[in-house]
């Protein structure tokens, strides 16, 4: 009687055993998708918890398809503003970009007048014109 109440036992804990880890598999297979779904969710500008929690209620598929259906919320790079922020300027000769500090045009090698300084207004007959302080 002790060997089957024994091995009664050990078929329970095996089962049980088995039981949690398929468990475990099946959140790691569903939790994992779902953090990288929020993940990329977020690199598109949308609500990662959003994203996380529709893909753990609904299916890491679900979740994928509605965020590749849907556009990006970011806006794309502007090229003025990169060009802005570089101090860059065109060559009036042959339009390629300079910086701002350039005497000579490193494209077409034409002489280029050099641009006031920031604070300073060009008035049409008396000369520079700087502000008051």
């Amino acid at each position: 009687m002790s060997r089957s109440a024994c091995t009664v036992a050990t078929l329970r804990q095996c089962r049980r055993r088995k039981l949690v880890e398929l468990l475990l598999l099946l959140v790691l297979l569903w939790l994992l998708p779902a953090f990288f779904i929020g993940w990329i969710a977020g690199q598109k500008g949308r609500s990662r918890i959003f994203y996380f929690l529709l893909t753990v209620f609904l299916s890491p598929l679900v979740g994928l398809l509605v965020l590749i259906a849907l556009p990006s919320r970011l806006p794309p790079p502007q090229a003025a503003s990169i060009a802005r922020n570089r101090r860059v300027r065109p060559c009036p000769r042959c339009a390629e970009e300079i910086l701002l500090e350039a005497a000579k045009c490193k494209h077409c090698g034409s002489e280029l007048a050099p641009l006031p300084a920031p604070g300073v207004a060009k008035s049409l007959f008396w000369g520079p014109v700087t502000p008051k302080r």
